[in-house]
């Protein structure tokens, strides 16, 4: 019996290599495509998924995995060093940074089955979804050419799911294209932890690796423009501001950067002024950016099929996570909304969903409802949030009641030894 539907899984997968026609083609294979490619599967439809660099995505082989595989390290060290407040005295405390990369390196491969992807490709397969490797350009609505390394086909499809995510916004700075800089992608590649590190962006990015690099040992500054985490309460935003200062983190917000230059002895040098117009100069080894992100939709040549886009290059689609070509949706990072693998893979089930239902011209097409949505941002200690901030809740309704519950007498907080925490 196990030959006989391994028999015929090959037979349909090289049905599936021949076919220039499907009836939903997924492109990006990220959180949002891979479950958008899933879901419309499940259908019966023919799928095919499209990538042209790692199945998988941002999460699995640069951003949530390895950054959580980092700040594990870290709260690990963390741990160590609180030990003598339970009488274990350790000595000889030393941090081997290009270990630590390897160990993350490890944890990666293992979750993504190397090169590109391994393990997402054999499980794609596996539920019949036909992979093509290359870049997707729009020919027109139901057509895209794939551009390979020797060589171009041409694919067509009823319905289109696009889920090409996002990539890192680079601010207009003054010397910022004259210098390298460092991104989420790159700390993998770093050989030594950074003597002295600027960040710039405080939002969840920059106060995750304010709060990774300071526990190495960094002299870190971080600077934003705004207040730090400003989609959130502003309360949060200074909370984590005050304990960053405590971890020996310099915080500079509410902060232009006039502009960024080469100093001596391969420094950077940073100018600063905030609103009050104080200016400072700082100094630093390396810089991060962490200034946001744009979509990653030019390539796709969307105004070929008259795509609507946001300035950001975002893809402006409905409450069905439709465009304004009807059987073309948009689903993760692309559309511009909440940025989390969670609610890409939620967005991407949806969209999935409705391709499948426009291909097999089924109505019911499913709405996304992202009113309640849970999200952490791993600083120290963690922060946790759920559903609608303060100022939305003000929004919505005349009337409102906020109440904070410190949790620095719980039982649970005491053993733990962590001194503040609120709800």
């Amino acid at each position: 019996m196990e030959l006989c539907k391994n028999i015929i899984s090959l037979i349909y997968m090289t049905l599936l290599k021949s076919k220039s026609s499907y009836d939903v083609i997924v492109i990006g294979a990220g959180s949002a495509g891979s479950s958008a490619a899933l879901r419309a599967r499940t259908f019966g439809t023919s799928v095919c998924l499209i990538e042209d660099q790692y199945l998988g995505g941002d999460c699995p082989n640069y951003a949530c995995i390895p950054s959580k595989a980092l700040f594990e390290g870290t709260e690990l060290l963390r741990m160590v060093r609180k030990a003598k407040m339970c009488g274990i005295h350790i000595s000889g405390l030393e941090i081997d940074f290009q270990k630590m990369i390897q160990s993350v390196r490890k944890v990666v491969d293992q979750v993504t089955g190397t090169p590109c992807g391994q393990a997402y490709q054999d499980f794609f397969q596996a539920q019949g979804i036909h992979i093509e490797f290359g870049k997707a350009v729009f020919e027109d609505e139901h057509t895209v050419i794939i551009e390979k390394k020797n060589d171009k086909i041409r694919l067509k499809a009823k319905a289109f799911v696009i889920a090409t995510g996002s990539s890192l916004f680079i601010p207009p700075i003054k010397g910022i294209t004259d210098i390298s800089f460092l991104t989420y992608k790159d700390i993998l590649n770093l050989s030594n932890i950074p003597k002295s590190l600027a960040i710039i962006g405080g939002g969840p990015v920059g106060c995750e690796f304010a709060t990774f690099f300071g526990a190495l040992g960094s002299k870190v500054s971080l600077i934003s423009k705004t207040t730090l985490l400003d989609r959130e309460d502003s309360f949060i935003g200074s909370f984590v501001e005050d304990q960053l200062e405590k971890q020996k983190v310099e915080v500079f917000t509410n902060t232009e950067i006039q502009r960024i230059f080469m100093a001596r002895g391969s420094i950077y040098g940073i100018e600063l002024n905030n609103f009050e117009h104080q200016e400072k100069t700082i100094a630093c080894e390396r810089i991060l950016l962490a200034t946001g992100k744009h979509g990653n939709i030019l390539d796709l040549n969307p105004s070929k099929i008259g795509l609507q886009t946001t300035s950001r290059g975002y893809i402006s689609v409905s409450s069905k996570l439709q465009s304004h070509v009807k059987h073309i949706f948009a689903a993760g990072d692309i559309t511009g909304g909440f940025q989390f693998t969670h609610t890409a893979h939620k967005e991407g089930q949806i969209a999935g969903y409705n391709a499948a239902c426009i291909a097999r011209r089924k109505k019911g097409l499913k709405i996304l409802d992202e009113r309640v949505v849970p999200r952490v941002i791993f600083v120290h200690p963690e922060v946790a949030c759920v559903g609608l901030s303060e100022e939305e809740a003000k929004k919505m309704y005349q009337s409102i009641r906020v109440v904070t519950i410190p949790l620095e007498n719980l039982g649970r907080y005491v053993v733990d030894r962590e001194p503040i925490g609120f709800i």
